[in-house]
């Protein structure tokens, strides 16, 4: 996504009770570019929950200085019974997305 290059370094989705599970997202952003500073921010993510999207339930922002990498931890309440879900980051500037899909059926039910 433009200078910012996003890895999810884990994902914890904890069985809540029979409406929501808790997921969070560790993601790592590293900064490509050699001149500017960019920025990671739960504005730029959405978890897509059977085609519709939820912002995360936290408010992360951290500037990444160039040629270098920051961690963050983004937390969405996803319902238990959650078919298909999938990660999607958008770049704000330019308006291009991309989208990385989670297969929840090994997840216990409660």
């Amino acid at each position: 996504m433009g200078d910012l290059v996003y890895k999810v370094l884990a994902a914890d989705l904890v069985p809540f009770n029979a409406e929501n599970n808790p997921l969070t997202l560790n993601i790592r952003g590293t900064n490509t570019n050699s001149r500017y500073d960019v920025v990671l921010a739960s504005s730029s993510l959405r978890l897509i929950v059977d085609g519709v999207p939820r912002a995360p339930s936290n408010n992360f922002y951290e500037v990444v200085s160039n040629q270098s990498a920051k961690e963050g931890e983004f937390d969405f309440e996803v319902p238990a019974s959650a078919g298909k879900v999938m990660l999607q980051i958008s770049d704000e500037s330019t308006g291009a997305t991309a989208q990385i899909p989670f297969d929840l059926s090994a997840v216990t039910p409660y």
